[in-house]
């Protein structure tokens, strides 16, 4: 797997061979988006899978999904490529694309918001619009609802792939610490899945270790919707690092707890059931 992060407004040169990109909306994959694989295949030429990227807020089908539907096709080859947040559309520099992407042909559904910013650039002749409709049994719906429900397990199995995300972190009131399980605080507002305590794996940038963790989702009284994780046999100073976060499997729903002692045993609880649960996943 090739994977290429492209930020225009670095100015940063990046000469890629050449290639048919596929753009669609893959947080959102439909059929629609199988249309435009399948498009990319017939061509029978290179193909790179293009991830437009506007903002950081959290997506259904998430990029470990992403790239596990496209290996399926045979496509090794995804580019995120990250767009200004700006209203206004002289923003969206798609320039790159000819001139240092190499991008012979965009095959892209004729509704996806940047649609007429990259005709603008590649011209009609090297455009190909995918006009289909979406069907309402798509993989997004599917992925959405067990989100929802915390059917982390069924997402896996529907996607192939762990639902992930990264954020960075931030102080919280460091309480957890007072009771010996200190969290990673990540503020991302309201994310596509159910509140509630999770088991999962957490990377750490510069470092090649996976290391698991306990998390929860859920709404702190006064800073708002809250992802936090106790990462497990770990004790380093992380605050401002952007962590990379897999969830692995949904513990419970969340409990009012009336004091410090009453939390502290419901972690040391949670924290053997879920030793237990990655002693099976190992």
């Amino acid at each position: 797997m090739n994977k290429i992060i492209y930020n225009p407004m670095t100015m940063i040169m990046l000469h890629l061979e050449p290639s048919i990109g596929l753009v669609g909306n893959w947080s959102e994959w439909s059929n629609v988006e199988d249309e435009i694989i399948k498009l990319g295949i017939d061509s029978q030429e290179k193909l790179t899978l293009i991830n437009i990227v506007v903002d950081d807020r959290l997506k259904v089908i998430s990029e470990n999904a992403i790239i596990s539907q496209m290996e399926k096709y045979g496509i090794h080859d995804f580019l995120t490529f990250i767009v200004p947040n700006f209203k206004n559309p002289d923003f969206w520099n798609f320039e790159s694309f000819k001139s240092m992407l190499h991008f012979k042909k965009i095959i892209i559904n004729v509704d996806h918001p940047f649609f007429d910013a990259i005709q603008q650039t590649m011209t009609k002749t090297k455009m190909l619009p995918v006009t289909l409709l979406k069907t309402a049994d798509s993989l997004f719906s599917k992925a959405q609802t067990l989100l929802k429900n915390g059917e982390i397990k069924g997402y896996q199995s529907l996607t192939g792939a762990n639902y992930n995300f990264s954020g960075f972190v931030v102080k919280g009131q460091q309480l957890g610490r007072t009771i010996n399980f200190p969290t990673a605080n990540i503020q991302k507002g309201e994310m596509p899945f159910k509140q509630g305590v999770y088991l999962t794996k957490v990377k750490l940038p510069n470092d090649e270790n996976t290391y698991w963790g306990m998390a929860d989702y859920w709404c702190h009284p006064s800073k708002g919707l809250t992802f936090e994780v106790h990462i497990l046999d770990f004790d380093k100073d992380i605050y401002g690092w952007n962590i990379q976060i897999e969830l692995i499997d949904f513990e419970r729903e969340n409990i009012k707890v009336e004091n410090l002692e009453q939390l502290k045993a419901l972690l040391i609880s949670d924290k053997q059931k879920m030793i237990a649960k990655i002693k099976k996943e190992q």
